[in-house]
């Protein structure tokens, strides 16, 4: 009775979710942004999340010009679907728009490598990943060993080897994909414009002035502020409002 209950209650959220989400769709569309915000905003914070919703949300902050939330919202959205064309490109255009354009420091190429891999697909879809080449690999091993001749079961093996280096690797990948997702070191500045300071306090001198939208590295937490990273390798401290974590 309390299973069913509770599939109950999820399926009245579910359903409110959906019709929330459907108003706010009526409101992008008539051209009331703000109402479409309030409306993906409260599903949101109900603990429904989707790469769709967070693209949405972040097409209605594009459109009034918040190009901070706006650049949030597609960053969150690629969390969830890495290799959606359409965030994809909607990042880039709002990109395109802000005020810094900081070129990063060259990375060792191995390290470049293994990051855009990593983020290639969600944790999810690393892990259907996963469990796809294990069931593969499951039925290369039956083949492998009831196969009738030799020449079969070099060619069995030889698959089997190959989907067992991609269950090892799926592993591997999902590990570090977790762990990425779940750290939550990186953020958007969504203030206008931020005066990093040296240390973490208002007196204390500016090291650099950033504006909204810029993606940055959280590297430390002392009270009320952040330690942010820019990607040429500058490093100051800016207040907690100042931006939003991904």
């Amino acid at each position: 009775m309390r299973l069913l209950l509770s599939f109950l209650f999820l399926t009245a959220l579910c359903l409110a979710g959906n019709s929330t989400i459907s108003d706010g769709n009526n409101a992008y569309k008539s051209g009331n942004f703000q109402l479409a915000i309030e409306k993906y905003d409260s599903v949101l914070a109900s603990g429904f999340c989707s790469s769709e919703l967070y693209y949405n949300t972040g097409n209605a902050y594009f459109k009034q010009g918040r190009l901070g939330y706006a650049v949030l919202n597609y960053e969150r959205a690629l969390s969830l679907s890495p290799s959606d064309e359409d965030v994809l490109f909607n990042l880039k255009i709002t990109r395109a728009r802000l005020k810094d354009n900081i070129s990063p420091t060259p990375q060792f190429f191995l390290y470049t490598w293994l990051n855009s891999l990593v983020l290639f697909l969600s944790a999810d879809g690393w892990t259907y990943l996963l469990m796809i080449s294990l069931f593969v690999f499951a039925i290369l091993v039956y083949l492998f060993i009831y196969a009738s001749s030799t020449r079969l079961r070099k060619l069995f093996l030889i698959g089997t080897v190959s989907v067992l280096l991609i269950v090892i690797s799926s592993i591997v990948l999902i590990t570090f994909r977790y762990k990425s997702d779940t750290k939550k070191d990186w953020a958007v500045i969504t203030n206008l414009i931020v005066q990093a300071k040296f240390a973490p306090s208002n007196s204390e001198k500016d090291v650099f002035v950033i504006h909204e939208g810029l993606k940055v590295k959280i590297d430390e937490v002392e009270s009320d502020w952040y330690k942010i990273r820019l990607s040429d390798g500058k490093v100051g401290w800016v207040a907690k409002n100042c931006l939003v974590i991904i």
